[in-house]
């Protein structure tokens, strides 16, 4: 099960990331994910786990996530939401400072809501 972390005002320095997992075993193995050994997060422990699926995963570093609020935007393609089935992809918000592990609930994407710019 995911891990809590209380809220996103909660979290302090947070460089979000967002990913889309494509696969069942991709999300298991990211949502299993944990910083390195030492207890310090990391990169490079990120990308031996990620490199395991690389081909079902996508990093989009071009999102905006307000803090106070919990509303993220994200830029994706109305033609890969509208192909999205009811599990899969997930959408899933990683923390670079905290070494890319999962700070929010993963969601699907057709449960994502659009908007325009």
């Amino acid at each position: 099960s995911p891990r809590r972390t209380g809220s996103f005002a909660q979290l302090q320095s947070c460089m979000p990331v967002a990913c889309i997992v494509w696969t069942p075993e991709a999300f298991e193995v990211l949502m299993e994910f944990h910083a390195a050994e030492d207890g310090k997060p990391g990169v490079t422990p990120f990308v031996a786990c990620a490199l395991k699926h690389i081909q079902d995963i996508q990093i989009i570093d071009t999102i905006a996530l307000n803090a106070q609020t919990g509303l993220l935007r994200i830029l994706l393609s109305r033609p890969l939401v509208e192909a999205a089935e009811a599990d899969f992809p997930r959408l899933l918000l990683l923390d670079a400072t905290r070494g890319m592990q999962a700070v929010a609930q993963p969601v699907t994407l057709q449960s994502l809501e659009p908007c325009t710019l």
